[in-house]
């Protein structure tokens, strides 16, 4: 399948765009960034720099990725969206990524326990 840049595309250097991607109207892609094949990417979505569009899914329309974000499921609703952490040893990295899910649960059952402990 062919890949489609529609009009008003803006893509910056250093982008590599896969077979057939569709890429909409009046989306800007920023520098080293990519976006895999067969992708789609909606209309007036901002792409920062260094971002990863994984194989085979969707973003929508209006959809703006922060730099360096990567996108590894579909993205259904407009908004802004990041993603990334910084640099770590890969042990450190690993165990921190396991556990950065589970971060507004912990937070919110730190929270109860504080207010028990208080209420004492």
């Amino acid at each position: 399948h062919d890949t489609i840049i529609h009009d008003g595309v803006k893509i910056d250097n250093l982008v590599q765009v896969g077979h057939n991607v569709e890429i909409g109207k009046h989306t800007v892609i920023s520098a080293q960034s990519g976006v895999a094949g067969s992708t789609k990417v909606g209309e007036y979505c901002l792409i920062g720099g260094g971002v990863s569009i994984r194989d085979n899914i969707e973003v929508v329309d209006n959809v703006m990725l922060t730099g360096r974000t990567l996108v590894s499921s579909a993205i259904s609703e407009p908004g802004i969206y990041s993603s990334g952490t910084l640099v770590d040893t890969n042990r450190n990295w690993r165990k921190n990524t396991l556990r950065f899910k589970q971060l507004d649960d912990i937070a919110k059952r730190l929270k109860k326990l504080e207010k028990e402990l208080l209420s004492d």
